[in-house]
């Protein structure tokens, strides 16, 4: 056969192999499934942790005890499809399932931990608000006065109404929310009953709002002003018998960055009463830069001040953190606690040794701002250290090593504390 021959036939071939592919390229495809009524998330962590000599330093108290636990967290989150009308209206529900708590707490092996709502709310929403009713997180800013502590197996949550107000969702915006919160409540203890509307009520409320983008592209600029509120009440129907009172919080948060160096700013005031009716007026105030070195390295420098309680006086002087993520800021070994009556120099570096892998250095040390004439205000040292590994998929690896220098006037020992 002759190589023309060949090449017609080789031709031809070819030419009946791609008329399948050209026809089927041309065929009307199947209609796509409508999209499903719900969108599904979901997390899951472990956590072991080991703590020494926190019951010799005298801070082994509620969470953190002695010795060794390991903890647990799984959330199911749902989003339904949202539900439009009158235009860009829409309306679509969360729910988010969670399962958490210490492993080898239940009794035996055929009991299971409860399930609960983390979170349940419904949203409507429009071009320029977005109101959440129901259960839901909140965090503002750096989680330093509202956070929803989500290194807790627990995490935090709200009870009540938000409405967000913003004409861009990248440009400036404003909070306004009103929710129902008993910090003082005994788990499981029903609500006192009264015989008017809204007596014995513990009210959080206020307004958050972020007006750096008015100014300057690259700039954050956020106010607010927040409210304890305790409604008083007078009865004769079993329900308990108080005073009235309204702590009040004012604050602002600033960040900027000038090139590769970040600043950041919050201070905050108290004022009123607080919920056991001592005259309220504290205050706190926190600086940080953070200065980026390289893609792989930074650095930061900062510090918090928290103001104390003085015993001599009638007020109370000591700041109230509300619900801040404290662990945050003040030693991941949680020694310090509460972000009240405290100083802190903090240094924090990071270095991504390689692209999945990230070495993290943190140095605080501690005085306490209100202690008796004769006794050190230094309260110690706190060095963190971590590994923190990327694997994929959404699934990491972190590896912590705490150590702690206890001041020798605040606490019984001198032995260092150590958390791993």
């Amino acid at each position: 056969m002759s190589r023309l021959s060949l090449l017609a036939r080789s031709t031809m071939a070819a030419a009946l192999l791609a008329v399948p592919a050209v026809a089927s390229a041309q065929d009307p495809q199947p209609p796509q499934a409508a999209p499903g009524p719900l969108t599904v998330d979901g997390s899951f962590w472990t956590r072991f942790e080991l703590r020494d000599n926190y019951a010799g330093a005298g801070v082994s108290q509620g969470r953190f005890q002695e010795g060794d636990a390991t903890f647990y967290r799984a959330r199911l989150g749902l989003w339904t499809t949202p539900t439009k009308f009158r235009g860009d209206q829409q309306v679509q529900a969360r729910f988010v399932l969670q399962a958490a708590g210490v492993q080898g707490v239940q009794p035996g092996t055929i009991n299971d931990p409860a399930v609960g709502a983390h979170e349940a709310f419904l949203r409507w929403q429009g071009a320029m608000h977005r109101l959440d009713v129901g259960r839901f997180e909140m965090v503002y800013g750096d989680h330093a006065i509202i956070g929803n502590l989500g290194w807790h197996q627990m995490a935090r949550s709200f009870d009540g109404a938000r409405v967000r107000l913003a004409k861009d969702p990248k440009g400036a915006w404003v909070d306004v929310f009103a929710t129902l919160a008993r910090p003082d409540a005994v788990p499981g203890e029903k609500h006192p009953l009264h015989d008017e509307l809204l007596e014995g009520d513990d009210w959080f409320t206020g307004i958050y709002s972020d007006i750096g983008p008015l100014l300057a592209q690259d700039l954050t600029l956020e106010l607010y002003g927040l409210f304890q509120v305790q409604v008083g009440s007078d009865d004769d129907t079993g329900g308990e018998d108080r005073d009235g009172a309204v702590l009040a919080t004012v604050g602002t948060r600033v960040v900027k960055s000038f090139g590769k160096t970040r600043v950041r700013f919050e201070g905050t005031g108290q004022f009123g009463k607080d919920l056991a009716q001592n005259d309220a007026k504290a205050y706190q105030a926190d600086l940080e830069v953070k200065q980026t070195l390289s893609d792989a390295l930074w650095v930061a420098v900062g510090g918090v001040y928290a103001s104390g309680d003085d015993p001599t006086t009638e007020e109370n002087e000591g700041f109230n953190h509300l619900y801040s993520t404290a662990h945050k800021f003040l030693g991941l070994m949680d020694v310090i606690g509460t972000r009240t009556n405290v100083t802190s120099g903090n240094l924090q570096a990071a270095f991504k040794v390689q692209p999945t892998t990230t070495l993290k250095l943190d140095a605080h040390l501690f005085l306490r701002n209100e202690v008796p004439d004769d006794v050190d205000s230094y309260a110690g040292t706190e060095l963190n250290l971590q590994v923190i590994q990327g694997i994929g998929g959404g699934l990491g690896v972190r590896g912590l090593y705490g150590l702690f220098l206890p001041g020798k006037d605040l606490y019984p020992t001198e032995a260092p504390l150590h958390y791993v």
